[in-house]
C-alpha cells in the first residue's frame, strides 16, 4: 500500500518538474519570437 503512494507521489514530482521545464522552454520561445518581430521592424524602418 505505501509503495503505491510513494510511486504516485513521485510521479507526481516528474509531472511537476516537467511542466517547470515545458514553461521555461515556452517562455524563452516567446522571448526568441518577440526579439525577431523587434528586429523585422527595425530593419524596415531603415
Amino acid at each position: 500500500m505505501t509503495f503505491t503512494i510513494a510511486w504516485d507521489y513521485r510521479a507526481l514530482i516528474e509531472i511537476k518538474l516537467i511542466e517547470k521545464e515545458v514553461k521555461v522552454q515556452m517562455i524563452s520561445h516567446r522571448k526568441n519570437i518577440y526579439k525577431r518581430l523587434v528586429h523585422m521592424v527595425q530593419s524596415r524602418k531603415k
